[in-house]
This record gives structure tokens, C-alpha cells and sequence, in this order.
């Protein structure tokens, strides 16, 4: 079995240059993985570029709310609030917790392919991608991810710090998430068109 979110679904580092001045953020994995949501949930934009303006967009607009810090780190919360005033419908929202009580694995088992998904975890650094064995840093702490599909051996995800985000999304198993102990959820409603 594998599901996929339909297209675009976008690969997206979160060290993205902005095309027409060179910013850069430095604390964007939650922008990052809104924006590659948001894109997957609305149907656009369909590149690369489109998604890292949106992620610069998202992480300015949230700098000015008071809702990141300046290098654009921010909680899932304000993650949450800055998709809504984006006009996205959030299906779901599991707030900073740790470790999360809630039911993840029956949600993402549930709903990943299906609907857009900000996963937050706490451990970043436990995160390896099963197909490659590739690591995020040794020292990530509290980070973002999109969890974009499924399939039998684990979950897709689109983690735009993982070292080889820009070639293959990540194969996370269930086991590898745990370890990373999620601490917060946000899914969005696709738009039907």
C-alpha cells in the first residue's frame, strides 16, 4: 500500500534564498513545512520556487505577527494561526505537548496521503531516512517536518533539514517518528477542486 498527497507535492529545503534579495532564515522547518502543506493543500504552487516564496512569505508575515522569532522560529501554535490567516482550513490541531498523548500514530495512519500534515518533534537528531540511512544533524532538537504520504514500511515526509531533501523525500517508520518524540500536530483540509 502507498498513498501519496496528489500534485504538487514539493521537496523543500528550509535554507532557501529568496530569489529577489538573497534572505535567508535559519529556524524556518516549521515555514518550510507549512508551505510544502499549504501547497499540497491548495494545489499550488507547483515548483520549487513557488514553494521557498511561499516559505519566505510564511516566515516574514509570522516575523511581523509577533508570531517567530527573528530568524523565523516559531511554535506550531503560530504555525497553526499563520495557516488560517492564510485562508487554509486546519482540520486538526495537537498543540505542544511532550511527550504528545495523543493518538498520533492512529492520525497519521489514518490521514497521511490524504490530508497535509506539520508533524513537530522534539528529538530532530533521531530522525534517519530507512532507505538511506541518512540523518538529520546530531544536535537537532525541536523541529518541523511534512508528512506527505504513506506506504507498508513507513511514512514520506518532506524534512527540509535532512541532507538529501532535494533529491528523495524521507522514509520514516512509525518506530523512527517514536523515537523522535512527536510533541505537536497541525493538519490542514485539502481543497477539493
Amino acid at each position: 500500500m502507498r498513498r501519496i498527497l496528489p500534485e504538487p507535492v514539493i521537496r523543500m529545503t528550509q535554507f532557501y534564498r529568496q530569489k529577489d534579495d538573497g534572505t535567508q532564515f535559519f529556524g524556518t522547518c516549521g515555514q518550510t513545512a507549512l508551505a510544502v502543506c499549504i501547497a499540497a493543500a491548495r494545489g499550488t504552487p507547483t515548483d520549487f520556487e513557488g514553494v521557498g516564496e511561499l516559505m519566505i512569505h510564511l516566515t516574514r508575515a509570522m516575523i511581523a505577527a509577533g508570531l517567530a522569532a527573528p530568524n523565523g522560529a516559531s511554535r506550531l501554535t503560530a504555525l497553526g494561526a499563520q495557516a488560517r490567516a492564510e485562508g487554509c482550513a486546519v482540520a486538526l490541531e495537537l498543540p505542544y505537548q511532550e511527550p504528545l498523548l495523543a493518538n498520533w500514530r492512529d492520525l497519521l495512519a489514518a490521514h497521511a496521503g490524504e490530508q497535509p500534515i506539520v508533524l513537530q518533534v522534539a528529538h530532530g537528531a533521531a530522525l534517519c531516512d530507512a532507505a538511506t540511512g541518512a540523518h538529520d544533524a546530531s544536535d537537532l532538537r525541536y523541529h518541523a517536518i511534512a508528512i506527505v504520504g504513506c506506504q507498508d514500511d513507513g511514512y514520506l515526509a518532506a524534512d527540509s533539514a535532512h541532507p538529501e531533501i532535494m533529491r528523495r523525500f524521507q522514509l520514516y517508520p512509525a518506530a523512527t517518528l517514536a523515537d523522535a518524540q512527536p510533541c505537536g500536530l497541525l493538519m490542514l483540509a485539502r481543497q477539493r477542486t
